[in-house]
């Protein structure tokens, strides 16, 4: 009887040090990947919503070169653009896509997403495509905590530059 409980308890333990060890790797392989990994259903909806409402004024590639960008008072940007990459925060991106680009001192051409309000894993990832453009990979957990700051300000926490704009 002895032999079989101490058979069983070596099983459970290899059995626990498994899963363990199965648990480390899938939290190093998120991890690597940008942290917490945001939802499929969030990343198609941000990736549709680029496509219908973004790409229009920023292009597919996020250059500022979509059909709709030559008729407008300001050039939309140019997400490709490593300077302006670096000048500005992933709030201050989120808070230009859900308030607008006057809110945030920029451009009038591009409206706000209120109906992001609703949806703050959306609209932190349509900040991971921005900064993917720019090739760049946030942690998605910070982008989902950033996220969730910015729908719950009413309005954004300070204005973008102009000069930010162009990453100068």
């Amino acid at each position: 009887m002895k032999a079989v409980n101490v058979r069983a308890r070596l099983t459970a333990r290899r059995v626990a040090a498994a899963t363990l060890g199965l648990l480390v790797i899938l939290v190093g392989t998120v991890w690597a990947a940008g942290g917490t990994a945001l939802s499929q259903q969030a990343v198609e909806k941000a990736e549709t919503m680029f496509r219908t409402t973004c790409a229009t004024c920023h292009g597919s590639d996020g250059e500022g070169d979509g059909p709709a960008s030559f008729g407008l008072r300001t050039q939309p940007q140019d997400y490709s653009d490593t300077a302006w990459q670096a000048s500005v925060t992933d709030k201050e991106i989120m808070e230009a896509i859900l308030f607008g680009g006057k809110a945030v001192g920029l451009g009038a051409d591009m409206r706000p997403n209120p109906v992001l309000k609703k949806q703050p894993e959306v609209l932190a990832a349509l900040a991971q495509m921005v900064r993917s453009f720019g090739g760049l990979k946030p942690d998605h957990g910070e982008l989902v905590a950033t996220a969730a700051q910015v729908v719950k300000e009413a309005k954004p926490a300070k204005n973008m530059s102009k000069s930010r704009r162009s990453g100068k």
